[in-house]
């Protein structure tokens, strides 16, 4: 890992502790460039992804499992599609065998991480989210109806 990547990954560190995060570091040996910090927000994973060689790059991976309640696989893609057209810096995706959805917020910055940017990253997952979740059950009421 190169001196500034060890830089990066203890700034991020320190911000998510300080936020009151409790992190721990993951290694992924078919990534080793990549590091990954995984930590909860309100009992939902996130994962902080951040790349050893791009120091200026990071990207918040925040998964909800699917539950019960919802449309068919394809109506899920074609919502998850609807908010991938529609949102940018943002990427939904649909994870079938996990029974999950993932939200990815990508960012790139010249500037070390902060507080407020941080709060940005998890505010545009979470709306996001909501937004999936509403459009997802929208949709299976229609189904049914």
């Amino acid at each position: 890992m190169a001196e500034s990547g060890k830089k990066l990954l203890n700034r991020w560190l320190e911000l998510l502790r300080a936020e009151g995060y409790r992190p721990a570091v993951e290694l992924v040996p078919a990534s080793p460039e990549l590091s990954y910090l995984a930590f909860k927000v309100e009992g939902t994973n996130r994962v902080l992804v951040l790349d050893e060689d791009d120091p200026s790059f990071a990207n918040l991976v925040m998964t909800w499992s699917l539950g019960r309640d919802l449309p068919r696989p394809g109506v899920l893609l074609e919502v998850a599609n609807e908010l991938n057209r529609e949102l940018k810096a943002l990427k939904v995706v649909i994870d079938l065998p996990q029974e999950a959805v993932h939200f990815t917020v990508e960012t790139i910055s010249d500037a070390l991480p902060d507080s407020a940017g941080f709060q940005r990253m998890l505010l545009v997952g979470s709306a996001a989210a909501a937004q999936f979740f509403e459009r997802a059950r929208a949709a299976a009421r229609r189904t049914v109806a």
